[in-house]
């Protein structure tokens, strides 16, 4: 059993990211024109990762494949990202190598996408740079906030849930984008295979992780 659960909304937290400005003053635009910050949210999520074999064995419902991941650091600033996203890039690079995927193979990606100035510009970056072919880019803490250290489990799992109905997630903006991107503003059904899960956190932390629709 893997996961992650938080529950952030206190008076020291709410403090400390209004110090930062990193708090949305009215609501959550990810990758918007006009975004300003993300909401603070409290969530959690668990997923059984199990071998093919054992999963088979016992009948079990399989929603997706864990094909590769990687994490590194830019270890560059306390709270800032690398503004190049060379660490970023690299990790991105390996998951895929690991994975044996080429960029071109990535149907979806599921964005950090806090609707902060700096990530959501730099995510844009990366995205164009690697991924020419413009896959579909949503970030989903447009409805659900943003639950810190928890997200990454709560994305893996929304992940999941849209290779099994092969349904793509919204990303829920209020303005429009100033990115070139593939954006998905509503959720409707789409032929699903490959997608990544970005997740990057503050001191400069990348995760990614690469999931399969399991066809068996």
């Amino acid at each position: 059993m893997v996961g992650a659960v938080e529950t952030p909304i206190t008076p020291l937290t709410i403090g400390g990211f209004t110090q930062m400005k990193a708090l949305a003053q009215e609501k959550s635009d990810p990758f918007g024109v006009n975004r300003d910050g993300f909401v603070l949210a409290e969530g959690g999520a668990m997923l059984l990762l199990e071998t093919l074999n054992s999963a088979v064995a016992r009948g079990a419902k399989i929603y997706g494949e864990i094909l590769g991941w990687r994490i590194n650091c830019d270890a560059q600033a306390m709270t800032a990202p690398e503004a190049k996203a060379k660490t970023a890039i690299k990790a991105i690079e390996k998951c895929l190598h690991l994975a044996q995927l080429k960029p071109q193979q990535i149907d979806y990606i599921h964005t950090h996408g806090t609707a902060t100035i700096l990530n959501d510009q730099r995510e844009a970056k990366i995205i164009q740079q690697l991924f020419p072919h413009l896959p579909k880019v949503s970030s989903t803490k447009g409805a659900t906030g943003h639950t810190l250290g928890a997200s990454g489990a709560i994305a893996t799992a929304l992940n999941f849930l849209s290779l099994e109905k092969q349904i793509l997630l919204p990303n829920i903006a209020c303005s429009p984008s100033p990115f070139q991107l593939n954006l998905c503003p509503y959720s409707r059904n789409y032929s699903l295979q490959n997608m990544l899960c970005f997740s990057f956190g503050f001191g400069g932390q990348n995760a990614i992780v690469a999931m399969g629709k399991y066809n068996n």
